[in-house]
């Protein structure tokens, strides 16, 4: 399936490989919603990525907090465990 995504920005399509069954349950989840598969997909990629974005945040400003850490010469362990801690 190549997932076409269509926003201000230039499209970019995704193929992605799925499972016969997993298909099937689109098909039918799409007619219910009144969608194509491809609008549902992009939706549902849409929808949780917006979901994550708090995620990816906490990954930049911890990525910018080691590199202080490091200037600082806080042990190797410690940022991994704080790493492990503060991105859950």
């Amino acid at each position: 399936m190549t997932i076409p995504h269509t926003t201000k920005q230039s499209p970019v399509a995704l193929t992605v490989d799925l499972s016969a069954e997993l298909n099937a349950k689109l098909q039918g989840l799409a007619v219910i919603k009144g969608m194509d598969v491809q609008q549902l997909v992009s939706k549902y990629i849409e929808e949780r990525i917006e979901e994550d974005t708090p995620m990816l945040r906490r990954k930049e400003y911890f990525d910018h907090l080691k590199t202080v850490m490091k200037e600082h010469h806080v042990p190797q362990g410690t940022m991994d465990s704080l790493e492990d801690n503060f991105l859950y």
